[in-house]
């Protein structure tokens, strides 16, 4: 990893720091405001969400992108290695490639690969995010395809105000973590210019974990009411796959591995996103334009690969009206590619296999809101979208150029002319596609929000949703066959989600609660005896989330609960519970100042019981339930100095974050870290 990017973070390791400001509770606010600036369209959501400012990033001390979606708005997260930076984010009861589900923009760029592998979270790094914002349940009509369970928006900085960020955090386990980040502006021009390094070896063995990121932004304001902001990240990513453990391995010791450090995933990434956001009498525009790269070489369960996966999008939209009573049209386009090579060997290792992958989605979509009184607001939409994906893969054996024995008159006689080094490579026609499928979906919504008070709020909501399917779980290209290499009879997911909710909030008290019900028809799994992904028959969802806090001048407490029944609802398995969701998992944090350069805060995790993956019968012995104490210590001897220090797992407890038939993959155990933020 010698890089300019270590060369510059080794003349800051001396300048160490954290941010730390801001409250501790989360609240749920019905209006949908995406960032502090700049300008947004503003659309009431029938919708429980989370807002998670610039103040409560650096306040949480967060190492990552999942750490604070999980603390701050009770993210589940399912975790392979045991890191703090990785993990598959599951949302409203699903398990099973549940990510797939959950659409993750970065400044309004699809962050979500186009097939199953896991999302590259340390491509963001958590100093560079200003704000995020969670919307749980349906959110097609707005957000398109995979905003089936929600949306997670990221917001990152962009500048202004001239300061200097200086940060380093250091840990157990030789965790590492270091930010420069500068900012300004000058007359209606303002920019930022960063660079952001984490290491992170792992509680378990083969697990190391590093990423360095630089990144920069430049926008101008235009006119009264505009704004054009441009931003280019580059990285660079590692990540080692300690494996899965039996139960008796984990209960003995949950940090070996099962491999020997050579299964891992080494990547260049880059991010470009182009936004304008401007204001008018008439109402509002927005344009964002994103491109994004992926460059990875991986060795996984014998497979040698190097996939380019490649994503552009271009999103117009137009609100017309003032805020209260608006219609707003808009158009999605984005363009997925995928280039993967498959070899027999990690280094200089024979071509097995090639394959390219392209789809092309268009969706335009109108939403419309209307204040009926000064209590009552109406609203709905209609998106339809298109997607045409391309497919083909050659796919090779490699065979002897000559046989080891001769026969004559039926018996065999060693050939002299046989060389076992002498192969040749020749196409496999059964796992060689070349393939094209055209499918359509739409989504829809309605809901009424009532809000009596100023403070107080309730809704009714209905979407209409849908997901359509990855690249790889319609084509076999990694390295893992399929029955059928090109599937173009497997449908987008498609269903029903209805929500009810109640919040109030006066600043000093939040109450919120909401209860949802999701109806799927086609749900997508993968079929073991077909060794396909197919649509299954009808699964339902039946929840509760629930919020509570409590804020005064030097104390405060919150707490965030999801309940959840997750059931198949026809054929074979009806009644059983879908694999990997919990039927329970929250959050509770309490915080004190004594005086008022400190603060401690103490947080408790819990995760409900839930069966195994691939266990669509219910047979196999279930993942226990966890509960998790954490503690942070946060001092602030100067307004530009804070120091903190925190601990995860203080007991110490072995747990399996998940499991497939038997396969365990603990998670993380007792963990410490410490950091000093400096800000000019």
């Amino acid at each position: 990893m010698n890089t300019p990017l270590t060369a510059l973070f080794a003349l800051c390791c001396g300048l160490v720091c954290t941010h730390a400001a801001g409250a501790e509770t989360n609240s749920l606010p019905t209006v949908r405001v995406t960032a502090d600036r700049p300008k947004r369209l503003v659309t009431k959501a029938a919708a429980d969400s989370t807002f998670i400012s610039s103040e409560q990033i650096e306040r949480s001390q967060a190492a990552s992108v999942p750490e604070l979606l999980a603390k701050e708005a009770n993210i589940f997260f399912r975790n392979t290695t045991g890191g703090s930076s990785s993990g598959e984010i599951a949302m409203r009861g699903f398990g099973e490639n549940s990510g797939l589900r959950v659409r993750v923009e970065v400044d309004g760029h699809k962050f979500n690969r186009p097939d199953m592998g896991g999302m590259n979270w340390n491509q963001i790094p958590i100093g560079d995010v200003q704000s995020i914002e969670v919307l749980r349940g349906g959110q097609n009509v707005l957000y398109g395809d995979q905003a089936l369970a929600g949306v997670v928006k990221i917001t990152t900085k962009k500048g202004g105000e001239p300061k200097l960020n200086l940060r380093a955090v250091g840990g157990s386990d030789g965790f590492e973590q270091y930010s420069v980040l500068a900012s300004g502006g000058a007359g209606s021009w303002y920019g930022d210019i960063g660079v952001d390094y984490l290491r992170e070896p792992g509680f378990r063995t083969n697990a190391l974990s590093w990423s360095e990121t630089a990144h920069a932004s430049l926008g101008r304001f235009v006119g009264d009411g505009g704004s054009l902001t441009f931003r280019a990240a580059l990285g660079e990513t590692y990540l080692e796959v300690p494996g899965p453990l039996t139960l008796e391995q984990m209960e003995e010791d949950p940090t070996q591995s099962s491999n020997l450090g050579a299964e891992y995933s080494r990547s260049t990434n880059g991010l470009f996103t182009l936004q304008w956001e401007g204001d008018h009498d008439w109402g509002k525009t927005e344009l964002g334009a994103g491109y994004s790269f992926r460059d990875s070489r991986w060795s996984l369960s014998g497979i040698y690969a190097r996939n380019q996966h490649q994503g552009a999008s271009l999103a117009p939209r137009v609100q017309f009206g003032p805020d209260d009573t608006h219609l707003i049209l808009g158009s999605d386009f984005f363009y997925d590619r995928i280039l993967h090579d498959q070899y027999t060997a990690p280094t200089n290792g024979d071509l097995k296999a090639f394959a390219e992958l392209d789809r092309f989605t268009l969706s335009p979509y109108a939403f419309a809101q209307k204040e009926l009184t000064d209590t009552f607001t109406l609203s709905g939409g209609a998106r339809y979208e298109r997607a045409k994906t391309q497919a083909r893969q050659t796919a090779y054996d490699f065979v002897h150029t000559s046989e080891p024995y001769l026969y004559f008159q039926g018996f065999p006689y060693p050939n002299p002319d046989y060389d076992p080094d002498q192969v040749t490579r020749v196409e496999n026609e059964d796992d060689s596609y070349r393939g094209g499928v055209t499918k359509e979906g739409w989504a829809a919504e309605a809901s009424l929000i009532w809000e009596p008070l100023d403070d107080l709020s309730l809704w009714v909501g209905w979407d209409r949703v849908y997901r359509y399917p990855v690249l790889d779980e319609t084509a076999a290209y990694q390295g893992y066959t399929l029955n059928v290499p090109f599937n173009d009879e497997l449908d987008p997911e498609t269903g029903n989600n209805y929500e009810a909710g109640i919040k109030y909030d006066d600043g000093t008290v939040l109450v919120s609660l909401t209860g949802f019900h999701l109806a799927l028809d086609n749900e997508i799994i993968f079929d073991d005896e077909l060794s396909l992904n197919v649509n299954m028959g009808p699964t339902q969802r039946t929840g509760a989330e629930a919020e509570a806090g409590l804020t005064f001048e030097r104390a405060g407490i919150s707490a965030r609960c999801e309940l959840v029944k997750a059931r198949f609802a026809d054929g074979s398995r009806q009644g059983k519970t879908v694999p990997l969701v919990p039927w329970a998992h929250g959050t509770v944090s309490g915080w004190i100042e004594p005086v008022k350069p400190l603060r401690c805060t103490l947080y408790y995790t819990y995760v409900g019981h839930r069966f195994q993956g691939n266990d669509y019968l219910n047979e196999m012995q279930q993942l226990d339930d966890y509960g998790l104490i954490g503690a942070r210590i946060d001092l602030t001897p100067l307004d530009n100095v804070r120091v903190f220090f925190k601990a995860d797992n203080i007991l110490d407890e072995v747990y399996a974050s998940t499991a497939y038939r038997g396969a365990y993959y603990p998670g993380a155990g007792l963990t410490f870290q410490t950091g000093l933020s400096i800000e000019f």
